[in-house]
């Protein structure tokens, strides 16, 4: 009997259903990061080290003369009423004079100021304009009624050939006055008697 008991109830436990043993995992709390600032950049170095600039010496020669800081304003050369001035080859300066001269300033040690001045031609009356045709080096003079080209052939410093390139302009109280080359390499003259600028070229453009 006693072994009848216990085999009902080992059936009985046999018969019981299973119950898991594996604990369930455990919650983890969901961590929020706080918001990052942007960092503020900071001056380098090199940025930190850089100097501050300074406004250069300046000089001005002209009693009640006014410029902005750090300009200068020089005499470059002493000339009888100079009317008008052009840049050649090598920094020379052809200046046309109301004492009818044409003169060629030098600047050789590059201090700003005219070393050397030539009489490059004469004899032209009133001349307001002047240009340098750069291929050539020929020198274009304006002056009442007229504009001649001066050549320097043995590069002295002094015109040796000049040629009328347009003569009989119209002239009263004024005249033609100055005159440039432009991009086309024809050269342009003002006319203040009849409010004109006139193109000068070789050919028909």
């Amino acid at each position: 009997m006693k072994s009848f008991f216990l085999f009902v109830a080992t059936v009985l436990v046999a018969c019981r259903p299973a119950t898991s043993t594996v604990a369930p995992p455990p919650l983890t709390p969901t961590i929020t990061s706080p918001p990052t600032e942007s960092p503020v950049p900071q001056p380098t170095a090199t940025e930190a080290l850089m100097p501050v600039a300074t406004v250069p010496t300046s000089a001005v020669e002209l009693e009640g003369a006014e410029v902005p800081p750090g300009f200068s304003l020089i005499k470059f050369a002493d000339l009888y009423r100079p009317t008008g001035f052009a840049f050649g080859v090598q920094g020379k300066m052809y200046v046309t004079s109301q004492d009818g001269n044409v003169y060629m300033l030098q600047d050789d040690d590059r201090d700003g100021r005219a070393d050397s001045r030539t009489t490059f031609a004469t004899g032209y009356y009133f001349p307001l304009g002047v240009a340098v045709h750069a291929p050539d080096r020929d020198v274009y003079i304006s002056y009442q009624g007229a504009i001649t080209v001066l050549t320097d052939e043995d590069g002295d410093g002094r015109s040796d050939k000049a040629r009328i390139l347009v003569d009989d302009l119209p002239f009263d109280k004024h005249q033609n006055d100055n005159l440039e080359f432009g991009p086309d390499d024809a050269v342009y003259v003002g006319d203040y008697v009849n409010d004109t600028i006139y193109r000068i070229s070789y050919g028909i453009p």
